[in-house]
């Protein structure tokens, strides 16, 4: 299980930081209004991300140990 986590994290991470990255863009070629959303809903998903591997350390502290 720890695995399958791990692996989802590095996926989602890698999601998230791409579509920084494009909502950048956006936001700099003068469509302000959906850059800014598209930066947001990404950084919402690392905060969902991030509770998740709070909770999950929480319910088993050996989770993440292996």
């Amino acid at each position: 299980m720890q695995a399958i986590f791990n692996y989802i994290v590095i996926i989602t991470t890698s999601l998230a930081v791409m579509m920084i990255i494009v909502g950048g863009i956006q936001y700099m070629t003068g469509n302000v209004d959906d850059g800014k959303e598209r930066i947001k809903n990404a950084l919402v998903g690392l905060l969902l991300l991030l509770f998740t591997g709070a909770l999950l350390h929480l319910i088993n502290p050996g989770f993440f140990t292996g």
